[in-house]
């Protein structure tokens, strides 16, 4: 849990640093490539592989575009909803019981 809100942390600063300086015209530029992902989740992108072509996981690129990503290659750390449907819940008629972790994309 303490690495989440590391992340949590580092994009509250990279927010902060986004609109005072000149890495918002880089954030459009990722936030273009990248219109798939979120808000939060482009400014992680952005602030950890500015020259980030083409984001996906790890088994993504092995199933989906039969490519293997290279031994030593960092990960891009973002964030994503983990949502729990259990019977209590349903009797409340609540959507789910939503969850944020850390997960690792290249």
């Amino acid at each position: 849990m303490d690495k989440v809100k590391e992340l949590m942390e580092q994009l509250e600063g990279d927010l902060e640093e986004l609109f005072e300086s000149e890495k918002y015209i880089r954030w459009l530029t990722t936030l273009s490539k990248f219109h798939r992902y979120s808000f939060y989740n482009t400014i992680l992108i952005a602030s950890q592989r500015p020259d980030a072509g083409y984001v996906a996981g790890f088994q993504a690129w092995k199933k989906k575009f039969n490519r293997h990503v290279k031994k030593g290659e960092k990960a891009i750390k973002i964030l994503a909803p983990i949502i729990r449907q259990t019977d209590e819940v349903k009797k409340m008629n609540w959507v789910g019981q939503c969850w944020i972790k850390m997960v690792s994309q290249f």
